[in-house]
């Protein structure tokens, strides 16, 4: 969305110039992410915290062939927590209303 609205904000400007060299190749982690932690310095720690979700859930969704560090019960609870705060917290998309 970003891209196609062509916002004059830093942050857009930097996801058309990855969209233009990646299009639908850029990479969440290392591209999207870093640009958010980069551009937002209040949100590194929100996508910090999401990277370690992402591996987490990179680890479940594709079978379990090494064994994580730090996994524990309360890890879901957890990414249900970062979940919110970056919906509530970050401008992800056009709020409505």
């Amino acid at each position: 969305m970003r891209c196609q609205e062509k916002k004059k904000d830093g942050l857009s400007k930097r996801f058309r110039n990855i969209y233009s060299q990646k299009r639908n190749k850029a990479s969440l982690q290392d591209d999207i992410m870093k640009v958010w932690k980069e551009e937002g310095r209040e949100n590194k720690t929100r996508m910090d915290g999401f990277g370690i979700m992402l591996q987490y859930r990179h680890w479940i969704a594709h079978g379990r062939y090494w064994q994580p560090k730090n996994i524990s019960v309360s890890e879901y609870d957890k990414a249900r927590k970062l979940a919110l705060d970056i919906f509530e917290n970050m401008e992800l998309h056009e709020k409505i209303g």
